[in-house]
């Protein structure tokens, strides 16, 4: 159901046109309720009287409920009701302070890094609110949640990137960088070496230093360029192998 939720579609494709070709059947009632949900938007309850606390659907109608929400405090109050991701909110209330505290609190490590400067733009992660400031900062540092969450050292310095030059790539608006979140996210990046299982082979490293390494960005990273990517590469390899 959260998958459903979060991950509503990719390159075109929904969950509802994967279910209307594949057809599955289940003895699950509730796994049922949840394709039906999806196909068609009706959400029934399996079971009434487990219509609470965990139940696996909760996330299913806090969305549903979100969709017809008329104020942030509705919005507040289902994210911490039902674990709504931010997938789940209606882009109207994407711009409130209010909404992104909600968020943030329960926000996947990942989620939170992508997130800076949506969260610096409404003014949560600013310059003055420095208990925000301060958790941020020590969440993106830590070595469990970084080992749990899998951060590579790569989407680290791309954060890195982004957020400390204020503004997004393709994005709308910008941000002012606090500079404890900037030193965390360096930090972090180094932390991260930690995360890159070796090879166990031996390996020779060579750089390419022609000037045509600054010519344009990386692949998917296009603020990054060929030559930060090579040398934070070479820097995690050197890092993580012994030979």
């Amino acid at each position: 159901a959260y998958q459903a939720v979060k991950y509503q579609q990719r390159d075109g494709w929904s969950h509802r046109d994967l279910l209307r070709l594949s057809h599955p059947k289940t003895d699950n009632a509730e796994r049922n309720a949840l394709y039906k949900w999806i196909v068609s938007g009706e959400l029934e309850l399996p079971d009434a009287d487990k219509w609470k606390g965990d139940h696996p659907l909760n996330i299913v109608a806090g969305f549903e409920y979100a969709k017809k929400a008329t104020s942030k405090n509705e919005i507040v109050n289902f994210i911490k009701l039902y674990n709504l991701p931010r997938e789940a909110i209606p882009t109207d209330f994407m711009t409130e302070k209010d909404v992104w505290a909600a968020l943030l609190e329960k926000m996947p490590m990942t989620a939170m890094i992508r997130n800076l400067g949506n969260m610096g733009k409404v003014g949560l992660l600013a310059p003055g609110n420095w208990e925000v400031v301060a958790e941020v900062a020590h969440r993106i540092q830590y070595e469990e949640r970084l080992k749990k969450a899998r951060i590579h050292p790569i989407n680290l310095l791309a954060a890195l990137k982004i957020y400390g030059e204020g503004r997004g790539y393709l994005g709308k608006g910008d941000w002012e960088a606090v500079p404890e979140i900037v030193d965390a996210l360096d930090a972090a990046f180094y932390k991260a070496f930690d995360n890159v299982e070796p090879s166990g082979k031996r390996v020779v490293i060579g750089l390419d230093v022609s000037s045509s390494m600054d010519w344009d960005g990386i692949n998917g990273m296009p603020f990054l360029t060929p030559r930060d990517g090579a040398c934070a590469m070479a820097m995690v390899t050197f890092k993580t192998e012994k030979d």
